[in-house]
């Protein structure tokens, strides 16, 4: 899997660095995404957070660039705790359709204190068909936190959110998906619940009748690999 490194607004924010893997075909995280995402599509609410009924082929690419952003961040922060002398462990959760208000994207634990709560992930993913990074940070795109819906009343509130860009349009997702064709994607930024809870403002995103607690735009938050130095911290696991 290749990757680069890009700071998307040098003069304001030089320590704001963004981590861009270009996801192959042969990649084992993506080979999972797309296992996963075929049993997940079966079990999905057909509605949108709108309310709109989804085609499902929009299901199936939806839950592959779920899967596929969530695979990312773990790999990231497997890789990351790696390199920092970390015991610590990034492992997706099980999906329970009867459980849908209250399920973790990702579970993050402490493996010397297995006794510890775990710290909980929400990934959310957007797509950004013009590239323009500058603009994406600094103007464009949002940290996305917990929602309300028509159809979904309440969900439960995670410690962590992490947004992910996919560098494309979304109505392209299903022929890369089924094609082959590389995915470049980039771990954008995050944010505590605090965090969120003290600087974010509420939005509907375009959804009808959604309102979704944000933090816009990217650049107010964290970089991602900042955001797992807090994971650590609050696993008690300091550099």
């Amino acid at each position: 899997m290749k990757y680069r490194w890009i700071t998307p607004d040098r003069e304001g924010r030089a320590d704001f660095t963004v981590l861009e893997y270009w996801i192959e075909a042969n990649d084992r995280l993506r080979r999972e995404a797309l296992e996963k995402a075929q049993e997940l599509a079966k079990q999905m609410n057909v509605h949108s957070p709108s309310g709109e009924v989804r085609d499902p082929k929009m299901i199936l690419a939806n839950c592959f660039a779920g899967c596929i952003a969530e695979n990312a961040i773990i790999f990231r922060l497997n890789s990351y705790a790696g390199e920092s002398g970390k015991a610590v462990r990034a492992r997706p959760t099980l999906f329970d359709k009867s459980k849908d208000n209250d399920q973790v994207d990702i579970l993050v634990s402490n493996e010397e204190r297995p006794e510890m709560p775990g710290v909980s992930i929400e990934v959310r993913s957007s797509y950004g068909a013009v590239q323009d990074n500058y603009k994406r940070y600094t103007q464009w795109f949002s940290i996305v936190g917990n929602y309300v819906s028509a159809n979904k009343a309440r969900e439960l509130v995670k410690d962590f959110y992490i947004t992910v860009v996919f560098n494309f349009s979304q109505d392209i997702m299903y022929q890369k998906m089924v094609s082959g064709e590389l995915i470049p994607l980039q771990l954008a930024a995050g944010c505590s619940r605090e965090f969120l809870e003290k600087y974010g403002r509420i939005d509907s995103l375009k959804n009808k009748g959604a309102k979704y607690l944000v933090i816009k735009p990217l650049i107010k938050g964290l970089p991602v690999d900042a955001v797992m130095d807090q994971i650590f911290e609050r696993l008690e696991i300091r550099r």
